[in-house]
């Protein structure tokens, strides 16, 4: 799902992060003219993008160098207009020359966000697409809902929602002003998690805690925010890893119980890089608050085949295991080996025992079993080498249920005696 999406950079804008960023992207916003930019800084920008084979947009911005194009002008519609058609065919006719073209436009700083709300102002700036040469065949990058998607739309220009991986929301979905405090995410950690946010859940938490429906096409980082490069950088693993996830262990990488499992091809990446990568990725990382989950009983009845063997060998007395394996709640870890086998822990240590060292070819469904340090229920009759000290009526795996597995991974789960 995560490789599906565009990430998308404003670049040429004399932050000097073009050559580390351009391999990371799949779009470059060119600054070309009006806040940012001129022709040697375009050429060398759309130089970066072809070689890196990246898509090239026009990135036009109010006429005002000194402040960067980040605050409103008082402009008439047709000056306006005529400022980004002049900048649109800026960058148009650099990429032309170069045997290049450019696919995509997006307005900068407050012309952007004057775009979000301010109909007018949405159809100039369109206008002035449209009046560049090629004009009505670019897409036009706007943020999800506002009014520069719905003027693009009526016009009959096509469009790419936007998101940003670097910044935080308001409430009402516009973006925090830049002059609050964490309103510029810098961590990349932060930023992988709003990345995997929009792709995975469709929106984002705004700073007030609310939950956005934004559904995008694009993902930006700024090419001047502190740390562009290795925001990018970490975006990009995460992606790479969600989709590997989602290819429920087909791609590079294979989620396992304390641990993951990175495949790479030796012959494109050297083993060095491979772990380099993954290294990287661990660092943005943060730990995971614990779910309360829901709690689940099993009523058990303890007469199973391991279950006095599994006694003497732990120097306890039948009833003393019973007690001891009822009397614990276990968390589920994840799902594995057969559909609805959870993988619950952990295990008193004094019950702790290895499997078996011969496997059974049959294990009956409702087997409560333990090994190692974890215990679990066997949703079918299937081998299996886990000892067997108990029984239970228990269906946990039930195909004509709405979620067919009656355990979920952060579950609470007991065991009652019976």
């Amino acid at each position: 799902m995560a490789g599906s999406i565009d990430f998308n950079s404003d670049l040429g804008e004399g932050a000097g992060t073009e050559m580390a960023l351009m391999p990371l992207i799949t779009s470059a916003n060119i600054a070309c003219g009006g806040h940012a930019g001129n022709e040697n800084t375009m050429h060398a920008t759309v130089e970066l993008a072809i070689r890196n084979k990246v898509a090239i947009g026009a990135h036009p911005g109010y006429p005002d160098r000194v402040r960067f194009g980040r605050v409103a002008m008082e402009m008439p519609a047709r000056e306006l207009i005529e400022s980004i058609r002049r900048q649109v065919d800026a960058l148009a006719g650099v990429a032309s020359r170069m045997g290049a073209r450019v696919t995509h436009v997006k307005a900068h700083g407050a012309l952007y966000n004057q775009g979000e709300r301010d109909a007018t102002i949405a159809r100039n700036i369109i206008f002035g697409v449209q009046a560049a040469t090629g004009g009505h065949e670019l897409v036009i990058v706007a943020p999800p809902g506002s009014a520069m998607v719905q003027e693009a739309k009526a016009l009959g220009m096509k469009v790419a929602r936007e998101g940003f991986v670097d910044r935080a929301y308001e409430a009402d979905g516009t973006l925090q002003s830049r002059s609050v405090a964490g309103s510029v995410l810098t961590n990349p950690a932060d930023a992988v998690r709003q990345a995997l946010s929009f792709v995975k859940n469709g929106g984002v938490t705004a700073v007030d805690g609310s939950f956005l429906n934004l559904v995008v096409d694009t993902l930006c980082v700024h090419g001047d925010t502190p740390g562009a490069p290795d925001i990018a950088r970490a975006v990009s693993d995460a992606f790479a890893l969600a989709d590997a996830w989602d290819a429920q262990g087909e791609g590079p990488a294979v989620p396992a119980y304390a641990s993951v499992v990175v495949r790479f091809d030796p012959l494109r990446v050297a083993p060095a890089e491979a772990e380099a990568t993954a290294l990287r990725l661990a660092k943005t990382l943060d730990p995971v608050a614990t779910e309360q989950g829901r709690e689940i009983e099993i009523l058990t009845l303890y007469d199973g085949p391991d279950l006095v063997e599994t006694a003497e060998r732990s120097e306890l007395s039948l009833n003393d295991l019973i007690a001891i394996h009822a009397g614990r709640e276990y968390r589920a870890f994840f799902l594995g080996f057969l559909p609805g086998f959870a993988y619950c822990g952990v295990l008193d240590p004094r019950i702790v025992a290895p499997r078996l060292l011969r496997p059974r070819e049959r294990v009956p469904a409702g087997s409560v079993a333990i090994a190692d340090g974890q215990t679990s229920v066997y949703p079918f009759d299937s081998p299996g080498g886990w000892r067997l000290i108990g029984r239970t009526d228990v269906r946990v795996f039930d195909s004509t249920r709405v979620s067919p597995a009656l355990i979920r991974p952060g579950d609470r789960v007991r065991f009652l005696a019976r």
